[in-house]
């Protein structure tokens, strides 16, 4: 029996989801002069079909060196799991190459290197990392610090780059005394932030309508 497949193609950078996955002519026209990193590479990332067909998930880190006149000097590619993944992040990294100004490293130091990251992954009838981080903060708000460490160390195990994550559980710790533990997340964000250029994630979530799991 076949049932019919919904399927949203969601794209996270931190703080920021879109929910497209066509290719944007210029992402300037959708987010203004001020656009960042984060959502210039959102909003021209992909999901391979490849993967989505095989529900491969995978991820790329890269390092990129910034010239003195703020502009893209070098890039090295640090880990990849999948060719085709390193693929579509080089692609979505030369449009953004392409659309570079200076201005977009904000307060970012000039010539030195920064690391960037892609993650793709797929969820079948799961919440996604964008909705469980929204759940931790309403379980934060609501003082059920129990509920949102347990979802946070979730989340910040299956990717240690997103700097949100241990902002969070930074404030859960510091909420039910755990010092030691708040100082390390506050540190580890810290560093994330002044590290990474940016760290994507690309998500493919199928969902059917009985809930029965489906295939992508």
């Amino acid at each position: 029996m076949k049932f019919l497949i919904f399927y949203s193609f969601l794209f996270l950078c931190l703080l920021s989801c879109f929910e497209t996955q066509a290719q944007v002519e210029s992402p300037f026209n959708l987010v203004g002069p001020k656009a960042s990193i984060d959502q210039i590479l959102s909003e021209n990332v992909r999901y391979p079909s490849e993967g989505l067909q095989t529900q491969k998930k995978g991820q790329v880190l890269f390092s990129i060196k910034i010239n003195e006149k703020g502009m893209f000097d070098s890039l090295l590619v640090l880990e990849s799991t999948d060719e085709i993944f390193k693929t579509e992040s080089l692609r979505a990294l030369a449009y953004l190459e392409s659309n570079w100004y200076p201005e977009l490293l904000e307060d970012k130091p000039r010539s030195r290197s920064y690391l960037l990251f892609f993650k793709f992954d797929t969820f079948l009838n799961q919440p996604s990392p964008f909705e469980e981080r929204e759940q931790a903060q309403k379980l934060i708000k609501k003082e059920k610090y129990d509920k949102a460490l347990k979802l946070l160390n979730k989340l910040s195990e299956e990717n240690p780059y997103i700097a949100q994550n241990f902002e969070l559980r930074w404030e859960v710790y510091r909420n039910i005394g755990e010092i030691e533990n708040a100082q390390k997340d506050y540190l580890r964000s810290k560093y994330l932030k002044k590290e990474f250029l940016a760290s994507v994630e690309i998500f493919a979530i199928g969902r059917s309508r009985t809930g029965v799991p489906i295939s992508f």
